[in-house]
This record gives C-alpha cells, sequence and structure tokens, in this order.
C-alpha cells in the first residue's frame, strides 16, 4: 500500500523506493545500539553538523544507509589519517 509523505511543503505518493527509505529510518534508541554508545552520546552525536540527522517534528531519525556511509567516513586508516 502506498505511504504518503511531505515534498517540499505539499504532499506527494511514496514511490516504491521512498517507502523503502522510510522503512529504514533509525530511532535514537537503534543509534544507541548499533554504535553502543550512551543516550548522552547519542544525542552528543546526531547534533554534529557531519552527522546525517532527519528532524520530523521534535522527532530526529538517521537513514540506515546515511549511517552506514558516515561510519565509514569515521575509520581511521593504518597511517593515522582520518577518513573527515
Amino acid at each position: 500500500m502506498p505511504g504518503w509523505i511531505s515534498i517540499a511543503g505539499g504532499l506527494g505518493l511514496a514511490t516504491g523506493g521512498q517507502r523503502e527509505m522510510m522503512n529504514e529510518l533509525l530511532k535514537m534508541e537503534d543509534i544507541q545500539k548499533i554504535l553502543l554508545i550512551s543516550k548522552t552520546n547519542a544525542y552528543i552525536l546526531v547534533h554534529r553538523k557531519d552527522f546525517p540527522m532527519i528532524r520530523i517534528g521534535r522527532s530526529i531519525r538517521v537513514s540506515r544507509v546515511a549511517l552506514e556511509r558516515w561510519i565509514e567516513q569515521q575509520v581511521v586508516d593504518g597511517n593515522g589519517g582520518g577518513g573527515r
């Protein structure tokens, strides 16, 4: 069944790919569990400028795909350099 999403101030019908992305939005509790961090550190993390946070009203969500990309960018290579 199609879902409705807000697009640029209006409502539009979600396509299959958009519905799949909406199903992959993580809550703060999910971020804590995935990264094995405290609630406080999760909130500090999502407010970093380089973190892919989505705000829906007062709720904070993070796309699973965007989180995976962000994690990959944070990996420090063997030469002491970071992916930032």
